[in-house]
């Protein structure tokens, strides 16, 4: 492997991205240490002279999940991303406690600096909008906008499924999870490389209205491979961090520009507290998908990427040339925060 000024260089054009029959994506895999000492690996490409956007993911997929935003904005944006420490192609952390959004917070911080990316839009998934709004207690005005995709300001189990037994449940989850480990990877990539189990799974998710109708079933199946990799036992630790994270204090506070994205299918993350976090945040608009569930990145990929261009440009955030767009797929709905 090579060297670069940002860091060590892991391959051109992230083979990650390669399935599914979908072209490479421009970016270049790194590797960074961590402020305390956890080796991470991390992503850039796009346009390296337009202002930084950097892609914090939920739980449910790592950089995968961007493809629809990377294609999009890669010739106006130099794009960034990382995968969290303990997941994906990332170190676990050094001590099994250490898996604190104010850890995620820190490596975020770290990685900022290490790359010179100043003024980031920060644009955050579920886990990752709890991260971008947590990045404003510890170092406010640090990011020039958010763009808050399917996700809560915190305790996202006290509400998901709009259900007590979700957060009840969870601990028996997340300790069959830590037993697991990483057992559940010598089968996992295999099962999710063969097609009837996929759509299986996708036809349950649909039928217990988890998953929308027109989800992009091969997209899926690369997030779900690249998902059965991980090792379970660190991925339930920041899981239970991420449970028990609350930032519904911060919202108030928080003056950077924010575009919420909502979806109304969205059984994780009701559409009600989307609602209640637009309005109480002093610059935020609202925009909710139509049919969209928590995985609207994988069912109305056009439409989100649409509500986040507009978003960047009548807040003139982006400067370089309009990335082309590509025909919508179903209809959108604004609600006006």
């Amino acid at each position: 492997m090579g060297q670069t000024p940002h860091g060590e260089v892991g391959w051109l054009y992230c083979s990650r991205f390669g399935m599914g029959g979908l072209p490479d994506l421009p970016l270049e895999a790194r590797r960074i240490r961590s402020w305390d000492g956890t080796d991470l690996a991390w992503y850039e490409g796009g346009n390296p002279e337009g202002p930084p956007m950097v892609f914090c993911s939920g739980l449910g997929g790592g950089l995968l999940i961007w493809k629809p935003l990377i294609e999009r904005f890669a010739s106006r944006f130099r794009l960034i991303g990382w995968d969290y420490r303990g997941l994906y192609q990332s170190q676990r952390a050094r001590h099994d406690g250490a898996y604190d959004l104010i850890h995620h917070v820190r490596d975020l911080v770290h990685l900022l600096e290490h790359t010179g990316a100043e003024a980031p839009v920060l644009v955050g998934w579920s886990m990752g909008v709890q991260l971008g709004l947590e990045l404003h207690r510890h170092h406010p005005g640090r990011a020039s906008a958010l763009v808050a995709i399917h996700g809560t300001a915190g305790r996202p189990l006290d509400t998901a499924f709009d259900s007590p037994f979700t957060s009840r449940a969870a601990p028996y989850v997340f300790g069959l999870m830590k037993l697991l480990g990483r057992r559940f990877g010598l089968v996992g990539p295999t099962l999710a490389r063969r097609a009837i189990v996929v759509r299986s799974f996708v036809e349950i998710g649909r039928r217990l209205r988890c998953m929308a109708p027109d989800i992009n079933i091969p997209g899926f199946q690369e997030v779900a491979e690249d998902w059965t990799r991980l090792d379970l036992d660190a991925y339930a630790r920041i899981f239970e961090a991420l449970g028990a994270h609350d930032a519904s204090d911060l919202l108030e506070l928080i003056e950077t520009p924010t575009l919420v994205v909502a979806g109304d299918a969205d059984l994780f993350t009701p559409l009600p507290l989307s609602e209640e976090m637009a309005k109480t945040l002093p610059d935020a608009s609202l925009e909710v998908i139509g049919g969209a569930t928590h995985f609207g990145l994988l069912e109305y990929q056009d439409e989100i990427a649409d509500a986040v261009e507009r978003f960047l440009d009548e807040r003139e955030l982006a400067k370089a040339d309009r990335a082309p767009r590509r025909k919508r797929r179903a209809q959108r709905k604004i609600v006006p925060a």
